[in-house]
Formats: structure tokens, C-alpha cells, sequence
């Protein structure tokens, strides 16, 4: 991790938001590589381990965890597609993104890009290679971004964090932009992990989500999509061992779809071969996780109205995104708390004396 990420860090368990205290005991230029990060306030270590400082949530590594690091992990070991994630390449999903939000990535340099849910960390790489002039800050709950780091360390603006989305390790309004494709609808509570991203987000700041619409607001292909997930593994695909779900589920894509693999794969300029790989680890995404929750258009919209978001767009189905209002009561209760905090430190520094 660079060492201007502690600016941005703050405590997850207490939320006491004051530097976090570095403890390196391994660096390479600007890089802490080992060590730990420790709050003042609550007296907790958090480890930096290969680069990646980590965020352990408070009770403890959960099955969602634990499913996404071995998923990842299959992925950075060429188990599944190569080259592609979920159909497209990641450069081609992030110039969409870049477009879309044209006036934003037009803005001044040093601006902070958190992508909430990083998985693989390609696209990531993709949006701080692209754009050298913002930070980009990569979060994941999963276990696998110590490789992550080392297969994109010569990207000087890129950082890497574990953490829960529940929990987010960083300071009120640290983030110019917050993105998160296909990520807050595999968290226990949805919205509440949506709420976990707002308090994060500057003033004039936006948030870009992708969350699975709901089977009446989609097309054909997410129905099918939905159809294997809830019909031929019955929403019971995370309970099978994972050697067992890993080939039933390659088993299914082939026989499934292996029939018109190669006039669907012209779609996607990939050949027939590619094509299967890419639904297989699409679908190993789609069947493996515990939770999928799919939400409709009008509650996301409303999500973001209650965190004060103002100029909310919906161009597709599942897709978001808003600019979070100059002041609202969310952000002047997040300025108390915030004061608070700084008059209880204040506090407990005249008792030290």
C-alpha cells in the first residue's frame, strides 16, 4: 500500500476517524509491503500483509468470504476464462464507464476512485492505468488480493484494501467517486451495504452501482441467466462441496449451451471455446454465492433519494447512478459525528495530561 492511502483510512470497528497509526516492518520506495495499521482510539491492529492492508470484519470470516476467495483464486489460476470477465473485456466494461461519465473522468487530476467489490482487480487495473492522474483504490472481502497486488504493482496509482462493504475502512467523504458493478446485491443486506457506500462520497461526488434487476424489469438473456440459478440448481447451487458445484456446473454450461455456442459467441467477438469458458465462470458466479438479491428499479431510485442523490439515472436495467447533494441530513449528521469524535479525543488528551 502507498503511504498516502493512511490520509484516507480510518478505523472500521470504532469509526473513530483520526490517522490510523503505521507500524511498517517491511517497504520497498513508497510501498508498505508488511506491518500493521493500529487505531489510537480502540487500540486494534489490522495487518498489512503483501501490500494489502486488511480489514478483518468483527465477527469473523463469513461463507461469503471464504466463496469469493476461492472463486477468485480459480480465476487468477486460468481456470476459467482468459483474457475476458463475465463476456467482455475488462478495458472495453471500463471505457463504457468512462463514457458514461464523461464529465467526471474530463474533471481535474487527483481526484479518488474507490471501486467497491474489486473481485480480480482487472477492471480496476484497467480504469488507474487509463486515468494516471486519479487514485484508485480497489476494496475486496475476499482473501485473494495479495495477487492482485503483485500482478498490478507497476501501476503507480492503484491500491488494494480488504474489507467489508458493511465496514468500509476509510473516512467520511474521501471519494470523488464510488463504483460498484455487481457486487451489493451478494452481501446479506443489500441495502444495507449500498448505505455502507454513501457516507464515503464528497459532496458533488457520484455513485455508480449495478444491482440485479428484478426477472419483470429484464430481458431474455438475464431471465436465462436467472433460469439457471433458480431452476436446475433451485437457489441450493452454494450448498453442494465445492469440487461438486465447480464440474456440475461446467458440466451444464456445455451441455446447456454448447448447442448455439458459436453463433452467440460472434455476439461477443469470441470463438466458440471462449464463449463457454466465459458463461462458465459467469455461471459459477451466478450459481455459487449464498445470496443474489434482485431489487427493481423503483426501490434502487429510492435508495438513492433517501441518501440524498440528486440527478439519478437508470439508462438499463440494474444500472445507477447519482451525484450526492452539496449538504444533506446524512452528511451534516456524518459533520457531527465527525466532531464528536474529535472533541472526545480532545477530551481524553487533557486527562492524559
Amino acid at each position: 500500500m502507498h503511504r498516502y492511502l493512511t490520509d484516507m483510512l480510518a478505523c472500521p470497528l470504532c469509526r473513530d476517524v483520526q490517522d490510523l497509526i503505521v507500524r511498517a516492518t517491511s517497504e520497498d520506495a513508497d510501498h508498505i509491503l508488511e506491518g500493521a495499521l493500529r487505531c489510537a482510539a480502540c487500540q486494534t491492529d489490522f495487518p498489512i500483509n503483501g501490500g494489502v492492508p486488511r480489514f478483518p470484519r468483527s465477527g469473523g470470516a463469513s461463507s461469503v468470504q471464504r466463496h469469493f476467495t476461492r472463486q477468485w483464486r480459480l480465476r487468477h489460476q486460468g481456470c476459467f476464462e482468459h483474457g475476458t470477465l463475465y463476456l467482455s473485456k475488462p478495458a472495453a466494461s471500463m471505457a463504457a464507464v468512462t463514457r458514461r461519465l464523461k464529465p467526471f473522468f474530463d474533471g481535474p487530476s487527483g481526484r479518488r476512485i474507490l471501486d467497491a467489490g474489486c473481485g480480480s482487480g482487472d477492471k480496476t487495473a484497467c480504469l488507474a492505468r487509463d486515468h494516471p492522474g486519479f487514485r484508485v483504490i480497489g476494496m475486496d472481502y475476499s482473501d485473494s488480493l495479495t495477487l492482485s497486488t503483485a500482478r498490478f504493482r507497476d501501476i503507480p496509482n492503484l491500491d488494494f484494501i480488504q474489507a467489508d462493504l458493511h465496514q468500509p475502512p476509510f473516512k467520511p467523504e474521501v471519494f470523488d467517486l464510488a463504483y460498484s458493478f455487481g457486487v451489493l446485491h451478494h452481501t446479506p443486506d443489500t441495502l444495507r451495504a449500498f448505505k455502507g457506500l454513501t457516507p464515503l462520497i464528497a459532496a458533488r461526488g457520484l455513485l455508480y452501482t449495478f444491482i440485479y434487476p428484478t426477472s419483470d424489469e429484464c430481458g431474455a438473456w438475464w431471465k436465462a441467466y436467472y433460469r439457471f440459478r433458480d431452476r436446475i440448481f433451485l437457489q441450493r447451487g452454494h450448498l453442494l462441496p465445492e469440487r461438486a458445484r465447480y464440474y456440475l456446473i461446467k458440466l451444464a454450461v456445455w451441455l446447456l449451451l454448447s448447442r448455439g455456442a458459436a453463433g452467440a459467441a460472434e455476439g461477443y467477438g469470441l470463438t466458440r471455446s471462449q464463449y463457454l469458458r466465459a458463461m462458465f465462470f459467469t455461471h459459477y458466479d451466478n450459481i455459487s454465492p449464498k445470496y443474489q438479491h434482485r431489487h427493481a428499479r423503483e426501490e434502487v431510485i429510492g435508495w438513492y433519494r433517501d441518501a440524498g442523490f440528486e440527478d439519478i439515472a437508470a439508462p438499463m436495467p440494474g444500472l445507477y447512478f447519482g451525484t450526492r447533494a452539496h449538504e444533506t441530513p446524512e452528511l451534516n449528521r456524518e459533520h457531527q459525528e465527525v466532531a464528536h469524535a474529535r472533541e472526545a479525543r480532545g477530551a481524553r488528551s487533557a486527562l492524559r495530561r
